[in-house]
Formats: structure tokens, C-alpha cells, sequence
């Protein structure tokens, strides 16, 4: 998948910016406060509450403190207190996922329809699958001896870390073994070629070191930790790596989900995580983002079928000229933004207002009174795209086709357009906007307009007998409704937010002795990490998941001022967020066996719990 935050530097190209995973450099721009305020009609002195309105001081974004696994803490001394912070193991965990990354696992746009044969021979472009999991199983012994592995679908792998509390929910841990390509053209931009693996004392460079061989090998890396040190799971633990999450899961994480559901998994699954944001400073701040939901996804194309003939005696319009009026339309009537309470989009928001010390104050005024100034505030927000597409269904015109000669006149041209379909809105609403938008096209041109869906039924809703040219709206299968939203409260939430904080607040640079400590410049640096709910904007394989639990998140520990080049050249990350990811993923395996006896059992009450502060 690959979800980068945005360079805050306005003087980055925009070719090399990447995607956010919480940006909210907008509401650093104190310039803009009082345009805020001027479009809402009112001064801050005109308005109806202060401040800190938040109801009886409830906090708008609860934290849980930091979580300590409370079992066990010979393996804390031994393991995340020894191990991982042990320079000759590190190197030796950075040469293993360097390895990973040398593997090859591209996966193509054409695969996605192209299903593995059972048997026989596959196409070359599959080849690393194979090589990549004989790789893991010679690099850790204990986990494929102690783990049950199941292959599914040639190439999919299904561990599972049997617990002795057969009657308790699994954890699932997710993350994907196949790479987006590198594009020949980009060559010669890689510092380092892209499947060199290159370690240079602070990174690790290539292709999938950060989407994301590096959760996948983490993930590995903490279960064979776990093991040296004869960890036994009450509750069983289950990592599903796919092998085309890049095109959508079709091949590997449905039928993982498939398998899952014949253990009887269904609705029966305690938590599930997956890839996705992770840790950013912004606004004074550090937050980690853990995605709650997705947008959803559709794409269509637009299909315009004319007469031909010679170039020399055209009509007003030619079926090129009749498309870029159906783009031209689409173009200028845009969905429309909103912030509806169900929007994860708003809790982000709000963890801002209340955690954020650099915020305007205006602007947290706003955000904390967001029942009195809903509407001003979204129009001021969606002055910034990253914000705006946050509240809104994208539609982005992405490819072209159309004509053959320059002397002949276009027979059939065509349109490929993507959308990704915002809280508020479904599949069947952005389809109807469409058709809302270009009807009057039709009309006014006279062109027959044919809306094909997925299952190939039409539905004509323009004839014309006189028509010039036939339009037609044709959907992809796949269409996806926005991802239901996890809870963002509870024990689940508050064990993972737990997690998230110990680790994130912990430090994975190894210094030099004889340098200073951050304590020692003055004022100790602040290290609170605040835990966010997040909408993404982008789209996982998540989606094959969804009816095994409502506990579904999505979160990488890493840091996105430290690893670049997710999708594009000189993806690299830093060893010391390496590490740190296989230090959430070994917490998060312990914190979750307590869990059950906090759950099931009544137990001891956990003594990081808010609720016990």
C-alpha cells in the first residue's frame, strides 16, 4: 500500500512530495486565522463559548498510558531492554531485512486477474514468492518450528502460534511480501540500486524496506525473540502475509481471509493489525496515527463511441472533443466536503485541538466548538487539499486514450477515473453523482448515455434517435465502500494505544557515549507521544478482513521525518526505526496475552489503565 507523510517544506518539489499519513501543517498557518474568522462572521470575541468547552472537561482524546507487559520481565531485561538495543544484534537484524529486500517480489497490474496454478509452472514475475519464503524459513528456525505454517494459494502464508487458551480470540497480525515495481526510467535516481539491500550505517535502502518488508520481517524478528526466551502465548497469534496487496489482495490476503474463516474465525478474531500511518511531529507535537477506517474506492471509465471518417470534414465535436466536455463537467462540479461526526477524520482533529501546543488558538477554539462553526470550518480547512480530500470523495482523471491518425477521425475514445469515496458518501451515491453530472452532457449533445455496473447490466438513461455519439459510464469490479470504523475506546483500543506509547516513547537511536544527552542541553526534551484515530485516505487488503473482527488497525512504527521513498526512488529506512517497529510487535504479542486475563478472568486491574490514574 505505502502511506508516506507530506514534506512540510514548501520549497520541496512536488514530484518527490508524498502522501500524508496526519497532516495538519495547514493549522500552522496563523496567517490564515483571521480569514477563518472573517468568513464565519464573527471575531473570537463574538463567540458563543470559549476555548476549553470540551463537556464537564471530558477530554475530547483520551490516552492510555503507556503499557508495560506485566509478565514476565525476564524478557524485558533479556529481550527489548537487552537484545534490542544491542549494537551487534541490531546490525545483524539490519542485514536480515537487507536480505529481504534483495528478494525480488514486484507484483504487476496484470496479476491481479492472473491467478497461480496449483501446480506446474507460474509466471517469472512470481518467482521471488517462492525464493523469499524459503528464505524466511532458513533464516528463523524457532518460528518454523514452533508455528504451524499453512501455504495458501501457492504462495500466501498462514502462521499460527497455537495459545493454550484455545477458547480465547487470536490476535492477527498482517503485512505483505510483494513490492509496487521500480519503473526502468528511475534507475539511474536510486543512490543505491533498488534490490541492493545497502546497509550504510544509518539506513536501509531498497525497494519494500518500507512498504513493507520491514512490518513483515519485524514481525518475524519478534516472534523469534519471543521464542529464544521460551515464550508461550495463552492466546493463540496469527500472521497472514499476502502476496499482492499492491493490486488489491484478489490472490492472497482473500483466500488468507478464506482460510481464516474456515478455522471458524468469522466475527471471532480479537484484533486485527495491519500496515498503515505511523509517527509524526507536528505543531510542537509527536503523534501516532493508527488508521480506524478507509475511504472507499471505485473507478470508471468514460467511453465515448462516434462516427469516423476523414479528419478533413469534422463535427462540432469530435468523440475526443465530446470526452473532454464529460471531464470538463465532472471536473467542475466536485463532490462537496463535509465533517460528519463519523468521520475518523474528526477525532484527528480533535487530538490536535487538545494535545497539540502549537496549534492557533483560534483554530482550536474552532475545532473544540465544531457543533457552533461546522461549516466555516470546513470550508477554511479545505483550503488545503490534504485536508480538503479528507472530507470529501476525490474523482482524479488518471488516464486517456483515444485516436489513431491524425487525418482520421476518433471512433471510440476512452477515460479512466478514480475515486475514493469519503465517509458520507457510497459506492452507489458517487455512481449516481456521476450520472447526475453528465446527463445534461448527453442531452444537450444528443448522445445515447449507457451506465454499465459491474455485473455488466445497463441502464440507458439517455436515447436519442437521432444521437451523434454514444457515452457510456462503465464500472470496475472491486468497488469498495468506505471501511467500517473500528472503536477508538475500550480495552482493545486502550492495550494497542498502550503499546503504541511505550514503544514510540522509547528510544531506538543508539548514541555515542561522549555525546549529550537531550537532558543535558537544558530543558529535558518531551518524549509523550499522543495516540490519534485516523482516516485513510489510501486503501489496504484490509478489506478482505473485515468480517473477522470490528477490531481492525492499521499502524507502522516508524517514524515519516526518517523513512522515504515509499513508491518512488531510494525507499530507505533508518535501523533504529527497524528496530523499533520489532519492539511494537514484541510488546504488542505479550500486552495481548494480558489482555485475556484482564478480559476473561477479572484478574489484577491494570495499573497503566487510565481508568486507575
Amino acid at each position: 500500500m505505502g502511506y508516506q507523510p507530506l514534506s512540510l517544506d514548501p520549497s520541496a518539489a512536488p514530484a518527490v512530495r508524498r502522501p500524508s499519513r496526519f497532516r495538519l501543517s495547514l493549522l500552522l498557518a496563523g496567517l490564515f486565522a483571521g480569514a477563518f474568522f472573517y468568513t464565519c462572521g464573527s471575531s473570537p470575541s463574538a463567540w458563543p463559548v470559549g476555548d476549553d468547552t470540551t463537556a464537564g472537561g471530558d477530554s475530547l482524546c483520551p490516552q492510555a498510558m503507556p503499557k508495560v507487559p506485566g509478565v514476565r520481565p525476564d524478557i524485558t531485561d533479556k529481550n527489548y531492554e537487552g537484545h534490542l538495543k544491542n549494537v551487534e544484534w541490531r546490525s545483524a537484524a539490519a542485514e536480515r531485512l537487507a536480505a529481504a529486500v534483495r528478494i525480488n517480489t514486484e507484483t504487476f497490474d496484470y496479476l491481479r486477474d492472473l491467478p497461480p496454478p496449483e501446480k506446474g509452472d507460474d509466471v517469472e514475475d512470481r518467482k521471488g514468492l517462492t525464493e523469499f519464503r524459503l528464505w524466511l524459513e532458513k533464516t528463523y528456525p524457532l518460528v518454523h518450528k514452533h508455528l504451524h505454517l499453512d501455504v495458501v494459494n501457492r504462495y500466501a502464508l498462514l502462521y499460527r502460534w497455537q495459545g493454550t487458551d484455545e477458547a480465547s480470540k487470536p490476535l492477527v497480525l498482517c503485512s505483505h511480501m510483494d513490492t509496487v515495481p521500480v519503473p526502468k526510467s528511475s534507475l539511474d535516481q536510486w543512490i543505491y540500486p533498488p534490490f541492493s539491500g545497502k546497509i550504510d550505517g544509518e539506513y536501509i535502502w531498497g525497494r519494500g524496506s518500507v512498504d513493507t518488508k520491514n512490518t513483515l520481517v519485524a514481525i518475524v524478528e519478534a516472534a523469534e525473540l519471543l521464542l529464544s526466551q521460551d515464550f508461550k502465548p495463552e492466546r493463540t497469534v496469527i500472521f497472514a502475509f499476502g502476496y499482492d496487496e499492491e493490486i488489491s489482495g484478489y490472490n492472497g490476503a482473500k483466500y488468507l481471509a478464506d482460510a481464516l474463516f474456515a478455522l471458524g474465525l468469522k466475527d471471532n478474531v480479537e484484533l486485527l493489525v495491519d500496515e498503515g500511518p505511523g509517527i509524526a511531529e507536528e505543531l510542537g507535537s509527536t503523534f501516532a496515527s493508527v488508521g480506524v477506517s478507509e475511504k472507499g474506492y471505485t473507478d470508471i471509465t468514460l467511453t465515448v463511441s462516434a462516427q469516423g471518417g476523414h479528419s478533413s470534414i469534422p463535427p462540432k465535436h469530435t468523440g475526443i472533443g465530446l470526452l473532454a466536455k464529460m471531464i470538463t463537467e465532472l471536473e467542475d462540479n466536485p463532490f462537496s466536503p463535509e465533517l460528519v461526526d463519523e468521520n475518523p477524520f474528526l477525532g484527528s482533529l480533535q487530538c490536535a485541538a487538545e494535545h497539540a501546543k502549537d496549534m492557533n488558538p483560534w483554530l482550536r477554539a474552532a475545532i473544540k466548538n465544531i457543533g457552533v462553526v461546522r461549516k466555516p470550518l470546513v470550508k477554511y480547512l479545505s483550503k488545503d487539499p490534504q485536508m480538503r480530500y479528507m472530507m470529501q470523495t476525490s474523482q482524479a482523471v488518471d488516464m486517456i486514450n483515444g485516436g489513431v491518425k491524425l487525418n482520421a477521425l476518433p471512433e471510440f475514445v476512452s477515460a479512466e477515473i478514480n475515486h475514493r469515496i469519503a465517509p458520507q458518501d457510497s459506492v452507489a451515491s458517487t455512481e449516481a453523482h456521476i450520472v447526475k453530472t453528465l446527463l445534461p452532457v448527453a442531452k444537450s449533445h444528443g448522445l445515447n448515455f449507457t451506465f454499465v455496473d459491474a455485473s455488466n447490466s445497463s441502464i440507458v438513461h439517455n436515447a436519442d434517435a437521432n444521437a451523434v455519439a454514444s457515452m457510456k459510464i462503465i464500472t470496475y469490479r472491486g468497488a469498495l465502500e468506505p471501511a467500517p470504523v473500528s472503536p477508538k475506546s475500550g480495552r482493545v483500543w486502550d492495550m494497542l494505544a498502550g503499546t503504541v506509547r511505550r514503544v514510540a516513547e522509547d528510544t531506538w537511536e543508539l548514541k555515542d557515549k561522549e555525546k549529550k544527552s537531550d537532558e543535558d542541553d537544558g530543558e529535558p526534551k518531551d518524549k509523550t507521544v499522543v495516540v490519534v484515530p485516523m482516516l485513510m485516505p489510501a486503501n489496504t487488503d484490509t478489506r478482505h478482513y473485515w468480517p473477522l473482527t470490528r477490531h481492525i488497525y492499521r499502524y507502522d512504527p516508524i517514524r515519516s521525518d526518517k523513512s522515504f521513498g515509499i513508491h518512488t526512488v531510494n525507499e530507505r529506512i533508518p535501523i533504529s526505526d527497524f528496530i523499533g517497529s520489532i519492539a511494537f510487535f514484541h510488546e504488542l504479542i505479550r500486552n495481548f496475552q494480558e489482555l485475556v486475563q484482564q478480559a476473561e478472568f477479572g484478574g489484577i486491574p491494570d495499573p497503566h489503565h487510565p481508568s486507575v490514574v
